[in-house]
């Protein structure tokens, strides 16, 4: 059974910019607390709820995250730690870091699902994906995307 994983709304936005948005299913079980999916929606009217996210009520808040973090990324901290799911899905820098540093949990980024993905052959290649990343203005540093790259054997 594939882990469980909290995410982010950066990663399901860059995950349906490449059409792929379903495919984080196949790699965890992925929830997304309410506030994610808020956001989600909001940012495109036409956007539907991946196949296989199970949606959660938003935890009460630690203050600290509230003061630090945008709704969605407050959420997906609290629900990992109140579900006990080490594993968040975040690619903004400060939520990663506060996730990390504060609350000991591990992060991933959409460059981390885009080489699982390679690895589980469900995509053939991972360099036209950040290119296309790129064309549609969704940033990933440079070094991420060298190391995926590397990661998938693409270098």
């Amino acid at each position: 059974m594939p882990p469980r994983i909290v995410c982010n709304t950066g990663p399901l936005v860059a995950l349906s910019l490449l059409g792929l948005e379903n495919m984080l299913a196949e790699l965890f079980q992925p929830i997304i607390p309410r506030a994610v999916l808020t956001e989600w929606l909001d940012g495109d009217k036409g956007r539907t709820l991946p196949h296989g996210v199970n949606v959660i009520e938003d935890p009460p808040m630690d203050p600290l995250l509230m003061l630090q973090l945008d709704a969605g990324e407050a959420a997906v901290i609290q629900t990992a730690i109140n579900q006990s799911i080490p594993t968040v899905l975040i690619d903004e820098r400060k939520g990663r870091k506060i996730a990390r540093r504060v609350y000991g949990l591990r992060t991933i980024g959409t460059a981390r699902v885009l080489v699982e993905a390679k690895k589980a052959r469900l995509v053939l290649k991972v360099a036209p994906l950040f290119e296309t990343l790129k064309e549609e203005f969704y940033w990933i540093a440079d070094p991420i995307v060298r190391w995926a790259l590397e990661e998938a054997g693409e270098k």
